[in-house]
């Protein structure tokens, strides 16, 4: 019998026949859709209130393709250009993760514990074009709003800079981000705990990406490390697969894995010891300061990996079996 969201099938075919479906390809170009598909029938931190807001836009009884446009849909109307995004909402609360100041035996994280978000600087072009001042930081990109490559050239320009140039092009950044998320929502926030992120600080940017599980874009990328107080995030959350749009490199944790330690971030090299814990937020303001906490960390991921999708896939599997035992997922891919 096929499972949604960690629960039985109870009346009817529901997602099973696209389920089923996305499970029967068997070659490279689909080996995300399986992913997904394991995900969705796995992914237990899904309350049957959620499910149900989320068939609202796939149906009860979807076609492969139907469930993964409405996944899409879904994503970007409740969650990425939202007010509030669906997350926020009670449907979820049983993701929320809770601040406690530290009382024997009472679940919760403490608000004051350090988080850390890796923000790329190169999938920001678009926002960069719309914040042009003609008087401003940004100027130099007037008149090549068209121009991909001027706009690669004038920003590893600023990033490798003189530190006072380099400093003053990322407090602008920040401070235009601020600005523009009054208008501009764009949700959810992904950060993991600065424990788990701070043995790979010194191993460069690419490393820094795949340790946090966030895949390769489509060409090399300039990222930057900010580090802040979970209080400075405001509410945090367990990510669950309806808040990845459709992204086969996320991995839900298995039930055993205390709410606490939100997700469990899949290493994308596959040599981490620990995997890093992962939440997710709403857009919240980040500051200079927080960049400089961090170790004023920046550099040029190149976007490589050893390896793809279902080896990833079957490593982090593993590990999660050796951390967690029977408690951990069966499958791999």
């Amino acid at each position: 019998m096929f499972q949604v969201f960690g629960r039985p099938i109870a009346n009817g075919p529901g997602f099973g026949h696209a389920l089923r479906a996305f499970l029967e390809c068997s070659d490279a170009y689909t080996s995300e859709d399986r992913a997904v598909a394991f995900n969705l029938m796995d992914d237990h931190a899904v309350s049957q209130d959620r499910e149900g807001e989320f068939k609202t836009y796939s149906g009860s009884e979807p076609s492969s393709r139907e469930l993964k446009e409405a996944a899409t849909r879904y994503f970007q109307t409740e969650i990425r250009w939202a007010d509030q995004p669906a997350f926020l909402r009670p449907s979820n609360r049983n993701n929320r993760i809770p601040f406690t100041t530290g009382d024997p035996g009472k679940p919760g994280w403490h608000p004051g514990h350090a988080l850390v978000r890796v923000l790329n600087l190169t999938g920001l072009r678009l926002v960069f074009l719309r914040n042009i001042d003609p008087l401003g930081e940004f100027r130099e990109l007037q008149g090549h709003e068209d121009d991909v490559d001027y706009f690669r050239r004038w920003l590893a320009d600023r990033c490798q800079s003189a530190p006072g140039l380099r400093d003053r092009f990322v407090d602008a950044t920040l401070r235009m981000l601020n600005e523009d998320r009054r208008t501009n929502r764009y949700h959810p926030v992904w950060a993991t705990r600065w424990e788990d992120f701070a043995p790979f600080a010194s191993d460069g940017p690419n490393r820094w990406r795949q340790a946090l599980g966030i895949r390769r874009g489509p060409e090399p990328a300039w990222l930057i490390v900010l580090k802040y107080k979970a209080y400075e995030a405001g509410e945090l959350y367990r990510p669950t697969q309806i808040d990845t749009e459709w992204d086969g490199y996320h991995f839900p944790p298995p039930r055993s894995c205390p709410l606490e330690s939100g997700g469990c971030a899949m290493d994308l090299a596959g040599t981490a010891d620990r995997l890093a814990r992962e939440y997710i937020a709403e857009q919240a303001d980040h500051f200079f300061e927080q960049w400089v906490e961090a170790g004023w960390l920046i550099g040029l991921a190149d976007q490589s990996d050893p390896m793809g999708l279902p080896e990833q896939r079957e490593r982090h599997q593993s590990r999660l079996q050796t951390a967690h035992g029977g408690g951990a997922r069966l499958w791999k891919y």
